[in-house]
């Protein structure tokens, strides 16, 4: 898989919160989401049903092993050029298709944002790349917790912990070495493996895959496990959230160890405390993601 450099835009809610007072409304939402989009790109400045869109530095770009580019687009939302943002427009883009979102801003009402998540669950279902795409761009803006700085320490995974390869094998996490190259979003190297000993408390992750069977080779159900600290970053439909922010229902992404493809995935069970270990690991990597038993994992930082 191949990555193409892109200027990242700051898209986080909590960015739009600091911007306007009164957040989008279902009747703005519902102008911003008519918007229709023919053929290409959007001009980087347009106006729609009575709002304003302006382009947000350059799109991101992706190339994943289908050898189709992938690109992700965001325009700001205002009423006139000269107010604060309402939201954003997310331009996805593949092939031939466009497909748009509409992003609201942190102070909308919860109303708001339940339609866009369920729009966003929807497109992902029906467009391939769209969700991880979508996801790593909110991943990036999100700023780092105060929390997760606290305990640098805590981003790890017990020794058994299978790492996807760039060769299409895997490694237990124990056996990786620095400059090993894996695969993630963007196909990157290891730079450092961090060993860390004492008592450690892990949580176990039970996910499925949408829309198709999987059969797991390590946990009887059939579904992906994960063992994991509690603090650790993974990449969620929504963005980065720590394994103990997660609640059952979330969507995460995996990886397809056949097709290569990124698939989301509903948290199905969460066990808190599941188990102790006394040697936890953990990767710092190039591009900032990897992948723990085929599950979408990002760097501590």
């Amino acid at each position: 898989m191949r990555f193409i450099p892109f200027v990242l835009v700051a898209v986080s809610w909590a960015t739009f919160a600091q911007e306007r007072q009164l957040g989008m409304t279902l009747a703005e939402f519902d102008k911003a989401k008519a918007v229709e989009i023919r053929s290409g790109s959007p001009k980087q400045h347009f106006r729609s049903h009575g709002l304003s869109y302006r382009q947000h530095e350059t799109p991101l770009s992706f190339q994943f092993n289908d050898g189709v580019e992938h690109k992700v687009s965001f325009y700001d939302i205002t009423e006139r050029t000269d107010q604060s943002t309402l939201g954003q427009l997310v331009v996805y883009s593949s092939q031939n298709r466009l497909v748009t979102l509409v992003l609201p801003n942190e102070t909308s009402p919860k109303a708001v944002k339940e339609h866009f998540v369920a729009d966003l669950k929807a497109k992902s279902l029906t467009n391939d790349g769209l969700g991880i795409c979508v996801a790593f761009a909110l991943s990036q803006a999100q700023p780092h917790s105060r929390t997760v700085l606290a305990h640098p320490q805590e981003f790890c995974f017990p020794a058994e912990t299978f790492v996807n390869l760039i060769d299409g094998t895997e490694k237990k996490i124990s056996g990786i070495k620095a400059g090993d190259e894996i695969t993630g979003i963007r196909a990157n190297r290891v730079e450092k493996v961090i060993v860390n000993e004492g008592v450690f408390s892990l949580t176990r992750l039970l996910v499925r895959p949408n829309g198709q069977a999987w059969v797991s080779t390590r946990n009887e159900s059939g579904l992906l496990s994960l063992e994991v600290t509690p603090n650790h970053p993974v990449l969620t439909l929504l963005g980065k959230k720590r394994v103990e922010d997660l609640r059952e229902g979330d969507w995460l992404f995996v990886r397809d160890a056949v097709t290569g493809r990124y698939l989301s995935a509903e948290l199905t069970n969460i066990a808190p405390a599941f188990r102790t270990v006394d040697k936890v690991y953990h990767l710092q990597t190039e591009g900032g993601t990897y992948e723990a038993e085929n599950i979408v994992v990002l760097n501590k930082h």
